[in-house]
């Protein structure tokens, strides 16, 4: 089902009803500010495992994400050196995963894994659905296309829905995306290591 929120005058009792979906287990396609991702609450294990059967990862294997509204939620999740979170605070990289060791007040799919990524929140909706939600969202991108797919079934809520939606709960519409992707960072030696640099 594709559900709009409008960042200037949001509906809060659609917000609530979305995150009342995330707290019960279920599985969202929501905006990053690059693109759409897969998400749950990442809080919720079953639901983690579901978004990594939908993606087709072993979630014992696969660097899961975590996308978090501010720096403070950020340091309640994962181990923040004063280096990471002044190149997080100064959004250099933005938008930007960090790989960062996980605190252990992440569910088991995390604490197995020495390692998560962290993504600040870029997108107003999104911002709202996090700020109500009270926990961090599990971020992943799409599955693939199949050949012959518009890589526009990856950045509009319509088309999204269309070729998505069945294997979800809830299509949250921001608007059309601009695609791309991030820089990956990894933030778990002394000094961050730009792995990839992003296309925004």
């Amino acid at each position: 089902m594709l559900t709009k929120i409008y960042a200037d005058t949001p509906d809060y009792a659609v917000v609530r009803e979305v995150v009342q979906c995330l707290e019960s287990g279920g599985v969202i396609i929501y905006p990053t500010g690059v693109g759409y991702a897969l998400g749950c609450s990442a809080l919720k294990k079953r639901a983690v495992e579901q978004v990594c059967q939908i993606k087709g990862v072993d979630s014992k294997r696969h660097t899961l994400a975590i996308m978090c509204q501010d720096l403070g939620e950020v340091a309640q999740y994962a181990k923040l050196g004063n280096e990471t979170f002044a190149l997080m605070k100064s959004g250099k990289y933005e938008p930007a995963t960090y790989i960062l060791p996980p605190t252990t007040t992440l569910p088991t799919p995390f604490r197995q894994r020495k390692e998560v990524g962290v993504q600040l929140c870029k997108h107003p909706v999104t911002r709202i659905i996090l700020e109500e939600l009270e926990a961090p969202l599990l971020t992943g991108s799409l599955p693939d296309l199949p050949e012959g797919y518009d890589m526009n079934y990856l950045t509009d809520p319509e088309l999204i829905e269309e070729y998505y939606g069945h294997q979800v709960d809830l299509i949250i519409d921001g608007g059309v995306a601009p695609g791309g992707h991030g820089a990956i960072i990894d933030c778990t030696g002394e000094t961050p290591q730009l792995l990839r640099e992003g296309t925004i």
